[in-house]
C-alpha cells in the first residue's frame, strides 16, 4: 500500500503517511479504528528515513532488509532508551509517544534526548548508508488502544499529531525541528535555534519553528522561577524534619521520596531545602538521561558542589582537590587520584591508570564515602538525589554504601524515584521511605485558585479538578 499523495509505502495500518504527514484514506488504513479513552498532554514524535529507496534500490533484497531493519531499531532503541512509546511504524520510519501511557512530566525533554541519541547512533554506524529526519510537537491528544488481529496497540490522534508529521516532513536531513510548544517546555535545558515562522500544508496560519541543536551545560539549567503554592504534604514534611534533627544530633540516615510522575516530589523537596537553608548545607543533583549511563556522574556532581569545584577552570581543580581534602584532614595521596578521575581531570598518576576499572570504582565509592563521612563531622550535610530510577548499578550501589555509614555521622540523604524503581535500602535500619500520593480534593482547589484566582467559574474549577485527579502537574 502507498501513500496517495507522494508515493511513500504504507505499512502496519498506519493513520499518517510518514512521508508526506498526509492522513491516510480509510480504505488504506486499519480495518479497526482506535479505542480511544482519555486525553493527555504528551509529545509526539515522527522520525523518517531520507532517501531511503536510493539507499537500497542497488542492493539484493537481503542486503536492503538488513539496511531498513538497522535503521529501523536504532530509531526503536532511541525512543525506549528515554522512556517513550513506539505507536505505529509506518513505511520507512515510525511515530512515538512520549508521556503515555505512563505519565512523564519532562515527556518533552525524553523526546529531545531521544532524537538527538538517534542522531549520534546513526552518525555512528550507518551515515554512509543514510539520514534521517525528525519532527516534534507537544500538545493534548485522545490517546488509547487500536486493536489489530493479533492484540492491540497503544496510540494516539488529534492535531498535535498531524503537525508533528507535518514537522517532520518540513526538516532537513539529520535534522530535529520542534514546534514553539515543545521548545518552551525544554528551553531550560535544550538549545535550540529560531528557524522563524512556518506554514505547514494542512494549516492556514504559520507558527513558529525551532532546530534542536544539543543540551545545554548542566551550569546554565535553572528551575523555575516561577512562585508555587505548596499545599498538603504536612506529614511528609514533618518526616523530614524529624531525619534532620536526627543528622543533626549524629544520627545520620535516608529518606526515600516516592511517587508518581508530577505528584510533587520536586516540590516537597524544594519546600524542604527553603526551610532549612540558612542552618543546613544542602547538596542537589538529578541524575540525567545524556549521563545516566556513565558510572557514578551523579556523585560527580555532589563532589564538585561539596568541594566548592564548580566556578573553578580545570587546572585550578587539579590544586583545590588537594587543599579541600586537607581542610577535611583526609590525605590526598590517597583519595586524590580518585576523585581526579570522578571529575574527569586527566591528570591521574601512572600507579593509578593501571588499575582495573573495578578497583578503581571501589576505591572512587571509597573516597566519596569519606569526604562525606568527614564533611558531616564539621557540619549536617544533606544531600538530594533526584531521579534515581534512571541511575545505573554502580550509583545506586554507592547510594547502599552511604546509607549503611550514614549512621555514625550528621548526614542525611534525600533519595527521590518512581514508584516502579526496586531498591534493597529497606534492610537498613536508619532508611525510611515516604509515599506521595494524589493531593485531596480540598487541595487541588487550593492550586486551582492559585492559578486562576478567587473569581475562577465554579464549573470550569470542577472540571479541573476532576481531570487531573489531584496531580500537581496534570493541572498545571
Amino acid at each position: 500500500m502507498f501513500c496517495s499523495s507522494c508515493g511513500s509505502p504504507l505499512l502496519g495500518g498506519a493513520r499518517f503517511c510518514i512521508g508526506c504527514g498526509a492522513k491516510v484514506a480509510a480504505s488504506s488504513a486499519s480495518a479497526h479504528p482506535p479505542q480511544l479513552t482519555e486525553r493527555k498532554f504528551v509529545t509526539i514524535v515522527f522520525i523518517d528515513m531520507v532517501g531511503s529507496l536510493s539507499a537500497i534500490r542497488d542492493k539484493d533484497p537481503e542486503d536492503a532488509h538488513e539496511v531498513l531493519t538497522s535503521a529501523m531499531g536504532l530509531m526503536a532503541q532511541a525512543v525506549r532508551a528515554f522512556g517513550g512509546v513506539v505507536a505505529e511504524t509506518a513505511g520507512d520510519g515510525i511515530m512515538a509517544l512520549f508521556g503515555a501511557p505512563a505519565a512523564q512530566e519532562d515527556h518533552a525533554l525524553r523526546a529531545c534526548f531521544a532524537a538527538l541519541r538517534l542522531h549520534s547512533l546513526v552518525a555512528q554506524s550507518m551515515s554512509d548508508q543514510l539520514s534521517l529526519r525528525v519532527g516534534i510537537n507537544s500538545g493534548e491528544v485522545a490517546v488509547g488502544t487500536t486493536p489489530n488481529d493479533f492484540s492491540s496497540d497503544y496510540t494516539a490522534t488529534g492535531a498535535v499529531v498531524h503537525i508533528a508529521a507535518r514537522l517532520q516532513a518540513f526538516a532537513k536531513p539529520n535534522e530535529t525541528v520542534l514546534t514553539e510548544q515543545t521548545a518552551s517546555l525544554v528551553r531550560d535545558s535544550m538549545i535550540a535555534d529560531l528557524i522563524g515562522p512556518s506554514t505547514l500544508k494542512g494549516l492556514t496560519e504559520s507558527i513558529l519553528l525551532y532546530r534542536l541543536v544539543a543540551p545545554r551545560p548542566t551550569a546554565f539549567r535553572q528551575r523555575s522561577t516561577h512562585p508555587r503554592v505548596f499545599v498538603g504534604r504536612a506529614a511528609e514534611m514533618d518526616a523530614l524534619d524529624t531525619a534532620v534533627a536526627a543528622a543533626r544530633g549524629g544520627y545520620g540516615g535516608a529518606v526515600g521520596v516516592s511517587g508518581e510522575a508530577g505528584v510533587g516530589k520536586t516540590a516537597l523537596i524544594d519546600q524542604f531545602v527553603q526551610r532549612h537553608a540558612f542552618a543546613l548545607q544542602v547538596v542537589r543533583c538529578t541524575v540525567e538521561y545524556h549521563a545516566s549511563a556513565a558510572p557514578l556522574r551523579p556523585f560527580a556532581d555532589v563532589m564538585s558542589q561539596l568541594l566548592g569545584l564548580e566556578s573553578l577552570s580545570l587546572q585550578q581543580r587539579r590544586a583545590a582537590i588537594s587543599a579541600r581534602l586537607l581542610d577535611l584532614s583526609l590525605p590526598p595521596e590517597v583519595f586524590e587520584a580518585a576523585l581526579m578521575d570522578l571529575l574527569e581531570i586527566d591528570d591521574a598518576p601512572a600507579q593509578w591508570r593501571v588499575l582495573s576499572p573495578l578497583i578503581r570504582g571501589d576505591l572512587i565509592g571509597s573516597a566519596v564515602t569519606h569526604v562525606l563521612a568527614s564533611q558531616s563531622r564539621t557540619a549536617t550535610s544533606v544531600v538530594v538525589l533526584e531521579d534515581l530510577q534512571r541511575a545505573g548499578s554502580a550509583t545506586l550501589e554507592l547510594v547502599d554504601r552511604i546509607i549503611r555509614s550514614a549512621s555514625d555521622g550528621r548526614l542525611l540523604l534525600i533519595l527521590a524515584f518512581r514508584p516502579e524503581f526496586s531498591h534493597k535500602w529497606s534492610a537498613n535500619k536508619n532508611y525510611r521511605e515516604l509515599r506521595l500520593d494524589c493531593l485531596k480534593e480540598e487541595d487541588t482547589r487550593v492550586l486551582v485558585t492559585d492559578f486562576l484566582g478567587a473569581s475562577a467559574h465554579s464549573r470550569i474549577e470542577g472540571q479541573l479538578i476532576g481531570w487531573s485527579k489531584g496531580n500537581p502537574l496534570f493541572l498545571r
